[in-house]
């Protein structure tokens, strides 16, 4: 289960004061902290405790840990410390990096989208240059990044470029995530050999910063689409597209080095950081990035490119009955092409995925009848509600003017029940419902809310009108509740229906909730205390769906501010503690 995070930090490290968190991922979450052993503000990367709970997961972290520490150069974010603790029986890894204030590479690109231009060629080029000479040291100490992306650079004191997160991505390659499918990589940024499930290298974090060079001189990525499957399959086997005209038309040769760059055979590519940033160099100053002569496969691109587009069908029967291809071009295309056909069949189970959470999103919360899931088992996951988080689509995201369901760009899930006296929730999909299972919530009250206000765990959700809620309020108090039939039952048979508990955290500050149902018996721990543990009739227990509830009072709104979500088929020990 989830740790609260602050908390943990700072009564079992102690040496770091963790004072906000300053961003969110898949694998982790990066807080500033302050050492106070060294009198200085540092970036505390905690690992999400999941991940740290696997066999064998600590012994590779201090193995990448170390590795990554062992990186010095000015363009690489240096390891300070790292550690993976045993506190209440649970393990938690992080690593302490220095604390850079700046924005990252993703967020000045957004910058210039927002102002509607593209960044200038000598910003461009200088950040690449730096980019190149961090992967170039990296790569000859056999390091590979595996996630490169404008997300993981920073800028430094003197606006050098700094990339960040090396190990991360070899710490998830080696993880068994509960999430089905799961690739290491950015989609908008992951190498062709990396989206068809083989190994990483040097190469495919060339790959990701030719995506990257594309991307700043375009303003957006080559492939783009609603569906992150659709975006992997583009990089197997879908031609370059032409940048603006002027672009091309102020650096003429700009096209070929970013045909070369992005290959879709790593043997085609440039084959160093070096390599790839003279050829930069040669075709802004317009020299030909191919001063000898292209590889069959990237002249072959080229005049695809050039030419008018071919459907899709039509450029596999081009790629395979050309007879004027070279052997070895044909046969790495054919093994583009078979590549790209294996990931149909995970393509199919993600696109219904997201496809399922799209039309969900568009439906109100307030449906009085939910179809169930038949056939199928209903997915065990994490969500951190980042934009790499890929249970995302899944949750409800909508204005509904009474009602605000929003993810934030820090991966905060934000929830607002504008109405007063009221209760409302934010599902995950529908469609799945679990009979039994263990959700863990971590989340608080924005300081805005009614202190009186309500948020917890909704499971067992038949529709509108039947579900049950572990919840706790701004008071400090916890309830168990059941709605059946639009009317409202506390479960404890207690005399008064919300019990204040010293282990609650007030308004504004987090708990960590968890409730555990099996069959007729639920318990519900709040900062990993038991203070619920109740039984219910067993024509009660039906599976139903899972999600998120937030009550108003009254006297004012409500916002909850939801850091993380998942839920897990372990079940504890049914018994208080």
């Amino acid at each position: 289960m989830a740790f609260s995070t602050d908390i943990i930090l700072n009564e079992a490290i102690r040496r770091y004061v963790i004072r906000e968190r300053i961003g969110a991922g898949g694998m982790a979450r990066v807080f500033r902290a302050w050492d106070k052993n060294l009198e200085r503000d540092v970036a505390v990367k905690v690992l999400h405790d999941h991940l740290a709970s696997q066999a064998s997961f600590n012994e590779r972290f201090d193995r990448e840990a170390k590795l990554v520490a062992s990186l010095q150069h000015p363009n690489i974010v240096q390891i300070y410390d790292f550690d993976t603790i045993e506190y209440q029986g649970q393990f938690l890894s992080y690593m302490v990096m220095p604390y850079l204030p700046g924005k990252t590479l993703r967020q000045l690109l957004d910058d210039y989208i927002e102002q509607r231009q593209t960044m200038p060629t000598s910003e461009i080029v200088r950040i690449i240059n730096d980019l190149c000479a961090a992967l170039g040291y990296a790569h000859s100490k056999g390091m590979v990044h595996r996630d490169v992306k404008p997300g993981n650079v920073l800028f430094g004191e003197y606006g050098q470029a700094v990339l960040m997160d090396f190990g991360i991505a070899r710490l998830r390659e080696g993880a068994s995530l509960t999430q089905e499918g799961a690739t290491v990589g950015t989609p908008a940024y992951i190498s062709p050999e990396q989206a068809s499930g083989r190994p990483a290298d040097a190469r495919s974090d060339l790959y990701a910063l030719g995506i990257m060079i594309y991307e700043m001189f375009a303003g957006s990525p080559p492939f783009n689409d609603e569906s992150l499957v659709a975006i992997i399959l583009k990089h197997v086997s879908a031609p370059i597209p032409l940048l603006p005209d002027a672009i091309r038309e102020s650096h003429p040769y700009l096209q070929s080095f970013l045909l070369k760059a992005l290959a879709k055979d790593p043997e085609d590519r440039y084959q160093s950081a070096a390599a790839l940033i003279q050829g930069l160099n040669e075709a802004l100053s317009s020299q030909s990035p191919y001063p000898v002569h292209a590889s069959p496969a990237i002249e072959a691109q080229e005049r695809t490119v050039i030419e008018p587009l071919p459907s899709s069908a039509e450029q596999r029967t081009l790629l395979l009955e050309n007879p004027s291809a070279p052997a070895a071009g044909r046969h790495r295309q054919l093994r583009w092409i078979i590549s790209g056909m294996a990931l149909v069949s995970f393509a199919l189970v993600v696109l219904f995925a997201i496809a399922r959470g799209q039309e969900r999103n568009a439906a109100s919360a307030t449906d009085d009848t939910i179809s169930s899931m038949t056939g199928s088992a209903p997915p065990y996951f994490v969500s951190d509600f980042s934009s790499d988080d890929p249970m995302r689509a899944l949750w409800q995201q909508n204005d509904e003017g009474t009602a605000l369901r929003q993810m934030t760009a820090d991966g905060i899930y934000r929830l607002e029940n504008r109405s007063r006296s009221t209760a409302i929730t934010s599902l995950f999909d529908p469609e799945a419902t679990y009979q039994d299972g263990t959700i863990t919530l971590e989340g608080r009250l924005d300081t805005s809310s009614s202190p009186m206000s309500g948020y917890g765990i909704v499971f067992r959700y038949q529709d509108a009108r039947n579900y049950n809620v572990f919840a706790v309020d701004g008071a400090g108090q916890y309830s168990i509740w059941a709605l059946r039939n639009a009317e409202w039952s506390e479960l404890r048979n207690q005399e008064t229906e919300w019990t204040p508990n010293d282990v609650i955290n007030p308004l504004g500050e987090m708990n960590q909730l968890t409730v555990v149902f099996a069959g007729e018996h639920l318990v519900g721990m709040v900062n990993q205390q038991v203070v619920a543990d109740v039984v219910i009739p067993t024509e009660e227990a039906r599976a139903g769906a899972i999600g998120i509830y937030i009550a108003s009072t009254n006297t004012g709104e409500a916002v909850a501010l939801i850091d993380s979500y998942q839920i897990t088929d372990d079940i504890p020990s049914m018994t208080s503690q």
